[in-house]
């Protein structure tokens, strides 16, 4: 099952928000994969927060970081009834300028195969583009609205076509 918030955060949040990770200073790093490192696919992201005891490598402590992390994560973790929050990440898909039949985005995945998890996908902008689950359920990319789903769930990018960048924040914790 999956629950839709629609205007999750007040609107003033969701703009300041948005602002800040579709502005030019937003700093975004290229990663080789949508679904997994070397799916053919690419998009851009920033890891806010991660967690996870199987990749303390990856554990983010920085102390730029937590700025951008009281500004963004906060407002959407403080809504969000959960044990441990195990990672935040932004996504930034650019535009998909290829005609093709199949627009979707990496493959069909689980964000943590090995454990249970919960999954919000908070949309930043509004697009064409979705989350495509593997029984064909769309979640379309309107801002300020969240969804959120067992992490046990296969699901993927679709990406858009009619905007510069799709924006989303992908969460995963325990409940």
């Amino acid at each position: 099952m999956i629950h839709t918030l629609k205007d999750f955060l007040p609107e003033d949040l969701s703009c300041r928000i948005r602002d800040i990770l579709m502005g030019d200073s937003f700093p975004y790093f290229y990663r080789d994969g949508v679904s997994y490192e070397g799916d053919n696919n690419y998009c851009f992201g920033h890891t806010l927060f991660n967690d996870d005891d199987d990749y303390p490598e990856d554990c983010i402590i920085n102390p730029d970081y937590s700025k951008l992390f009281n500004q963004i994560g906060i407002p959407l973790v403080s809504r969000i009834s959960m044990s441990r929050l195990l990672r935040m990440k932004i996504n930034c898909y650019p535009r998909q300028t290829k005609i093709i039949a199949d627009r979707t985005f990496g493959g069909m995945h689980v964000d943590f195969a090995n454990r249970p998890h919960v999954v919000g996908i908070y949309s930043v902008n509004t697009n064409n583009g979705y989350t495509l689950f593997e029984d064909g359920t769309e979640c379309p990319s309107i801002a300020n609205t969240m969804y959120i789903f067992d992490g046990r769930m296969q699901h993927c990018c679709v990406h858009q076509t009619d905007e510069n960048i799709r924006v989303n924040i992908n969460m995963d914790w325990e409940e």
